[in-house]
Parts: structure tokens; C-alpha cells; sequence
């Protein structure tokens, strides 16, 4: 099985992400809840929506998926903004949206005493 970091997208490898919130989300075509960032591109403004995440690297506030590598800047974003963002993928892909992980994301003990089957690696 190849390793997240293999498969970083080089054409665009880093985002950083202000506004941003953490979602767990059930998509039909994954058959099971993941879990997703969305937020502002600092660089552009525009807002994203990660891939599944697979990692969380605490003290320097990053976040891996399969493809891309996010800077998670500042606190987490007004809970409306990222929702409404959502409300377009949630439309698209059928998904249902179960939680927002917002505020446990970089808390590990918390996170996982709800969302245990989601565990992200966590790194320090």
C-alpha cells in the first residue's frame, strides 16, 4: 500500500486553509464515513474540500488526505461558512453530512472517544 505523502499532488502538493472546519461525512461511493477539511485557500480565497483525511499532525496543525497536504491556519472558521460550502458536495455525491470534528480534530482523546472507526494517524 503506498503511503499518503506518495500520493501528494505536485502540481498543487500544499494548501493552507483559514476558515476551515473538520466534517465527518458519509459518502455512498466510499461505503463508509470519513472524514474531510473544508476552508478558504489562503492563497486564492476560494473554498476546498478535502479528500478522506488520513493523517493529522498535531502541534503543527497539518492535515494529509491521499493527494494534498493542508496548513490548517488559526482557529476554525464560522460553523454557516463551511456548511454552506458543503451544501454543494453534499448535493453532488449524495453525502450526509453526520458531524462537525471542528474543535476535537487536534485533540486526539476526544476525537477518537466519538469517532474511533475514523481514526486519522495521528502524529506529534
Amino acid at each position: 500500500m503506498l503511503e499518503p505523502h506518495s500520493l501528494i499532488d505536485f502540481e498543487e502538493p500544499s494548501i493552507e486553509l483559514r476558515d476551515w472546519a473538520a466534517f465527518v461525512l458519509f459518502v455512498p461511493q466510499l461505503e463508509r464515513p470519513s472524514l474531510h477539511i473544508v476552508g478558504s485557500n489562503q492563497a486564492t480565497g476560494r473554498r476546498r474540500i478535502s479528500s478522506p483525511v488520513v493523517a493529522v499532525h498535531i502541534s503543527k496543525q497539518l492535515v494529509v488526505t491521499h493527494s494534498r497536504l493542508y496548513k490548517l491556519v488559526g482557529e476554525p472558521g464560522p460553523i454557516d461558512t463551511a456548511v454552506a460550502a458543503l451544501k454543494g458536495l453534499t448535493t453532488a455525491w449524495r453525502a450526509h453530512l453526520l458531524g462537525d470534528m471542528s474543535r476535537t480534530l487536534f485533540d486526539p482523546e476526544r476525537f477518537l472517544s466519538t469517532h474511533i472507526a475514523l481514526a486519522p494517524k495521528y502524529l506529534h
